[in-house]
């Protein structure tokens, strides 16, 4: 750390001159971890096994402060540390130790009950700190596979893969793929033959850490302040080496393929409840509500994910499950299951919280207006057949966007209204010219409902 500039004393933390000495620190791994020996600086008689709430709080304020520290820290300066020769052990190091660390406290959070135990906030608050730390060194890595050799000239293959004209997206296309296969281990569906997977995440992450790490890849790309804004939507479009990393090899469609997994057994992903076998109720349901906030960061962070790709987005794994499982039907396209959240069949579900029915259709809303608002398909056959399918569901008995709404007004969802309001404006903005000419079913229905929608005291289109 001192040789490489990354030093105690440049974050004011650790070490004898921060702001924790060396002492607490020490008191504070000792006392918040299973205690096996006695710090050095403890005496033999030091042997409870018990924390105080309120020493605990401290530590983990700490350890919160620390990670948060650390992810500044790497945003400035890993791409030197990562191009040095000198300092490729440190640079994986790094990472290694991350990614333990997301694998115990994926675990803990669960055991918590996704943070709602007496410290299960803390936990979440630094389980969430640790992924932006663990995406901000996969944005800024040439890859795991990459650090884990030895190049006879370890300067020429950084030249190769970062300070090239194409921006390197190797580390983000190997986490992505880390995080579709803990999914689908957890889920029991089988994936095809991919690259040799890196002995630092060859672990399956816990459901909750993978859907909160891909969630977290489209900001910290936009972080890059050292890339345009055409290399930021590249490195979540272009193949990566190894076409086997999904369909096309891109990140953006690896992840939305992990995301459609994840909603597609949704149900079996999370906590179980005591001794039942099945999940309980919220933790399903928080893991829905997680599963479609990471859309909507993604929907909202890359460009390449339009309407038509959410259309066209089906299960690429094969069908070797038993005859009951979820893998021997063909699960429906993420399109339509945004549109049976969105609709009167969501009314049929049965919500474990009022939040959680009122996440669902927030971070709906805002995934598919993302993806309507990327015209990157507009003119093609494709798109037109998703607008045609979200339009001629607005009437009733499916009434897309119209029961949701009814439901948030007599709620007082004031955040659902807005969210559902704002995708109702942008999908007649976007297809202006079959709903102004009502060429289209349901273009009058839309209309009528943004007409309802001006006379809302608050929220008027």
């Amino acid at each position: 750390r001192q040789s490489s500039g990354w030093s105690d004393a440049d974050d004011g933390v650790g070490g004898n001159g921060g702001r924790y000495g060396g002492d607490s620190v020490e008191e504070i791994a000792f006392r918040t971890s299973r205690p096996q020996q006695p710090p050095a600086s403890a005496t033999t008689t030091t042997t409870t096994t018990t924390t105080p709430p309120h020493i605990r709080r401290e530590a983990d304020g700490a350890k919160l402060l620390l990670v948060t520290l650390l992810s500044n820290k790497i945003r400035r300066e890993y791409l030197r540390l990562v191009s040095a020769p000198e300092h490729a052990f440190l640079a994986r190091r790094v990472y290694e130790e991350l990614v333990s660390a997301l694998l115990i406290l994926g675990g803990f959070d669960a055991d918590n009950g996704n943070g709602n135990a007496s410290n299960g906030g803390d936990v979440k608050s630094l389980l969430g700190a640790c992924c932006s730390a663990a995406v901000a060194v996969a944005v800024r890595s040439p890859g795991v596979m990459a650090m884990q050799q030895i190049p006879p000239h370890p300067q020429q293959l950084m030249q190769q893969t970062i300070l090239r004209g194409a921006p390197s997206n190797q580390g983000i296309i190997e986490l992505v793929q880390s995080c579709k296969a803990s999914i689908a281990a957890h889920l029991g569906v089988p994936l095809p033959p991919q690259q040799p997977t890196p002995t630092v995440i060859a672990n399956s992450f816990a459901p909750n850490v993978a859907l909160r790490l891909l969630g977290h890849i489209p900001e910290e790309v936009q972080s890059r302040t050292d890339w345009t804004c055409a290399d930021m939507d590249a490195v979540l479009q272009i193949p990566s080496a190894d076409h086997r990393a999904g369909a096309g090899g891109s990140a953006a469609n690896a992840a939305l393929e992990t995301i459609h997994l994840a909603l597609t057994g949704y149900a079996s992903i999370g906590v179980t409840d005591g001794a039942s076998a099945s999940p309980s109720l919220e933790s399903r349901d928080e893991w829905l509500c997680e599963s479609l906030k990471t859309l909507s960061k993604w929907t909202e962070g890359c460009k390449a994910i339009t309407l038509s790709q959410l259309h066209e987005t089906l299960s690429a794994t094969p069908t070797t499950s038993p005859p009951n499982d979820i893998n021997n039907r063909v699960p429906p396209s993420l399109l339509t299951q945004l549109l049976s959240l969105l609709s009167a069949q969501s009314h049929q579900k049965q919500w474990s919280t009022a939040l959680h029915a009122q996440n669902s259709l927030i971070h709906s809303s805002r995934a598919l207006a993302a993806a309507i608002s990327n015209t990157g398909d507009y003119g093609t056959s494709s798109r037109r057949a998703a607008a045609s399918l979200l339009l001629s569901s607005l009437p009733p008995p499916v009434e897309f966007l119209r029961h949701p709404l009814s439901l948030s007004q007599s709620q007082h969802w004031e955040d659902a209204i807005v969210a559902l309001s704002d995708l109702a404006a942008t999908l007649a903005r976007e297809e202006m010219d079959d709903v102004a000419t009502c060429r289209m079913v349901g273009s009058t229905d839309l209309v009528e409902l943004l007409l309802s929608l001006q006379s809302h005291p608050v929220h008027a289109v």
